[in-house]
């Protein structure tokens, strides 16, 4: 049962533990290979093509991407194009339960990687750009790219080529029960239950909630899919199969046996520069993709159109790829997920209906809260946090908005913060909640913060959150609070610089 939310302004401020660090990094992260290592402060060459190599979670520029880099040079010769890495290692290291975390770092990064890139190559660069990206620094990759494009940096979309190897967008969804689904034996996952079961028989599809491994403009994009990539009609998608998990006696052995899978994707395309040790043919080039398709390996008319699939057959050589239709493609996908489950996996979507509102929350500045159809369940919830220059009504009516333009709400000099703290009985079967949010006006230099119990969970600079577009959290690990009371969830628009931004959360699930 539900009570209906009520609001009373308090003069309480964040903590420090409730608001998180910022997402975009200020330091240079960005590194040239040089002299036969990835290296910090070297210049590049504006006249040249530049090669982007980034890592994912976990990783470092040290491993795949400094093989690449190497065999690169071994093909077209050295110091014929630039290659850069983007070593976000210290922020893409964490424990395989906070993936979503990580994912959630994935659009700052990229910001930063474009800055750098930008300062680097200056803005009458006109060369082609090739981002190369395994993992979640696909994302990180894209996010790049898209802050390229945007004014005032206008660099075209037509230089930009993106290579995805195995995309792991669906690490929004990855919880520690999301992970333990996919990887782990019934009798682990059994205990618990995950929004990740939606996946299934739909595996092949990007959710709209996830972020794009794709920018807005590019050239041409190779995908190559492996353990969790899906598949993209802008891109030419290129199923994988080799060492694909066959084995799965305990526990450990499934994980490192999708680690090795999920890696394989980068090995693939470095077998399409160099032969390497699943080239067991010899062949040099893919039939289709790979490296020959390149900007730097001069492949524009050898380009399999946007929109194509193709299949690594298992009983052929490594590089012998085989067309197939988008039917091929989704079902085969969609049977991969399938057969990911029947390793022992069963799980059930499940939403809290009986999470509690209890008693009055506390507010700062223009906020208001809504139950919507009180009696059902805490996705209709509506909370919406509105800042203003001062003056003006301190609690807004449900129906307020922001003003459409950048013109501030008020006259005054100063900026009214909008912070709730709102306290929930959180039941004990609950494992991981999510949210919607929508950002409307313009959020300047803030932030948007999520805590629970004192600690933060989520943080986003408004200026990498689409205005007007419905986005999710993603899944967060709430399970040390099952069967707790007066859960308190802390949702604030943090900096104090934004002066006509609303921002909405809503369909709250657990």
């Amino acid at each position: 049962m539900l009570t209906d939310l009520a609001l009373t302004q308090t003069s309480r401020t964040p903590t420090s533990t409730e608001i998180g660090p910022a997402t975009i990094p200020t330091s240079n992260h960005l590194k040239v290979w040089s002299s036969g290592s990835f290296q910090s402060g070297i210049a590049l060459d504006p006249n040249k093509n530049t090669v982007v190599l980034t890592h994912g979670w976990n990783g470092s520029p040290s491993d795949w991407a400094a093989y690449t880099a190497q065999i690169i040079q071994q093909r077209i010769g050295a110091n014929t194009v630039n290659i850069v890495a983007w070593d976000w290692s210290a922020d893409a290291a964490s424990a395989w339960y906070d993936l979503g975390k990580i994912a959630a770092k994935t659009p700052g990064e990229g910001v930063a990687l474009g800055s750098d890139l930008y300062a680097a190559l200056g803005p009458a660069y006109s060369k082609p750009i090739h981002f190369i990206g395994h993992s979640l620094g696909t994302l990180v990759n894209a996010s790049a790219a898209n802050y390229l494009e945007a004014e005032p940096q206008n660099y075209s979309g037509a230089n930009i080529q993106m290579t995805l190897c195995d995309e792991a967008e669906v690490a929004w969804e990855f919880t520690s029960t999301g992970w333990q689904m996919a990887t782990t034996l019934p009798k682990i996952v059994q205990q618990g239950k995950t929004t990740l079961a939606t996946l299934a028989g739909n595996f092949s599809t990007p959710q709209p909630w996830w972020d794009d491994p794709l920018p807005n403009q590019f050239a041409w994009a190779d995908n190559y899919i492996s353990a969790f990539g899906l598949l993209h009609p802008d891109a030419a998608n290129i199923i994988l199969t080799y060492t694909y998990p066959d084995s799965f006696p305990d526990v450990n052995t499934v994980v490192q046996e999708f680690y090795n899978f999920h890696d394989y994707a980068h090995y693939f395309y470095e077998d399409t520069i160099e032969p390497g040790i699943f080239n067991t043919g010899g062949q040099i080039n893919a039939t289709y993709a790979g490296f020959i398709c390149s900007f730097e390996g001069g492949g524009f008319t050898g380009r399999p159109a946007a929109g194509t699939y193709f299949y690594q057959d298992p009983s052929g050589l490594e590089l012998n790829l085989v067309k197939k239709d988008v039917t091929f493609a989704t079902d085969f996908l969609n049977a991969r997920f399938a057969n990911y489950l029947s390793i022992g996996v069963s799980s059930l979507q499940w939403q809290g209906s009986d999470w509690i509102i209890n008693g009055v929350g506390q507010a700062v500045g223009q906020v208001n809260g809504q139950i919507q159809n009180a009696g059902q369940n805490l996705q209709n919830m509506v909370v919406n946090l509105i800042t203003s220059a001062t003056g003006g009504a301190l609690i807004k009516s449900p129906g307020a908005h922001p003003l459409s333009g950048p013109v501030p709400a008020g006259t005054g000099a100063g900026n009214t913060p909008a912070y709730a703290w709102i306290p929930l009985n959180v039941p004990s079967n609950a494992l991981s909640m999510s949210f919607d949010f929508m950002l409307q006006g313009d959020g300047n230099s803030d932030s948007f913060q999520a805590a629970v119990n004192g600690t933060n969970i989520l943080t986003l600079e408004t200026s990498l959150i689409q205005t007007n577009v419905t986005l999710n959290s993603g899944l967060i690990d709430i399970s040390q609070y099952a069967g707790q009371t007066n859960v308190e969830l802390f949702l604030g628009v943090v900096g104090g610089t934004s002066t006509n931004a609303e921002l909405t959360v809503s369909n709250f699930q657990f």
